[in-house]
């Protein structure tokens, strides 16, 4: 999804309909895994002495599937790339990673958990703000890069949710191309893809 911003020389991309639907599952998944765990100690504890706990027991593990999910629906609203003349960033809900053109060295494909496809590979750390999620990934590389170095968390941008199928003939892939011309060309040929102009 794009949406033009200021005068024009900004795009802004929301989550594409595919990872949104990602991001439903999870949801469902928790809550739906929350209400049959807090059935199942209400089954297992009915008729027994501990059935008053298991009562308080299943309403928890209740709330926190539904907290849970509530975290996880606030996160992918927030989800957003922004392509502009003077860089690009990534707010993922739980960190910002902002640069400049110049400190993007590749378009490549990595392995992100499960934005697993192309991203922007930058020449250094970009994070500008952190939180719980960031610190666990500055521990190491987490990144498997096929075509240049494994970058940290905090030098990749993930492209793969705000396109919907291949980067190439994609409005991201259009944006990028007004940028970073040869990075795009040297992915798409290594995709097999002819550069489209």
């Amino acid at each position: 999804m794009r949406d033009e911003i200021g005068d024009g020389d900004s795009a802004v991309y929301g989550l594409a309909p595919r990872a949104r639907r990602r991001g439903r599952l999870v949801q469902l998944a928790l809550v739906g895994g929350g209400i049959g765990l807090a059935a199942a100690t209400l089954a297992y504890l009915n008729g027994t002495e501990g059935f008053g706990y298991g009562v308080v027991l299943a309403i928890t593990i209740l709330g926190l599937g539904l907290g849970v999910a509530w975290y996880v629906r606030r996160m992918t609203q927030r989800v957003r790339l922004t392509v502009g003349n003077a860089g690009v960033e990534y707010d993922a809900g739980t960190h910002r990673i902002v640069a400049v053109w110049e400190d993007v060295v590749a378009v490549d494909d990595v392995i992100l958990g499960a934005d697993t496809g192309p991203a922007l590979v930058l020449r250094g750390d970009h994070a500008v703000s952190g939180g719980p999620m960031l610190g666990i990934a500055a521990v190491g590389q987490a990144i498997e890069a096929t075509g240049s170095s494994a970058p940290s968390f905090k030098a990749t941008i993930p492209l793969s949710g705000f396109i919907q199928g291949k980067l190439a003939g994609s409005p991201l892939e259009a944006d990028l191309r007004d940028h970073v011309p040869e990075l795009v060309d040297t992915y798409l040929a290594r995709q097999g893809g002819a550069p489209t102009r």
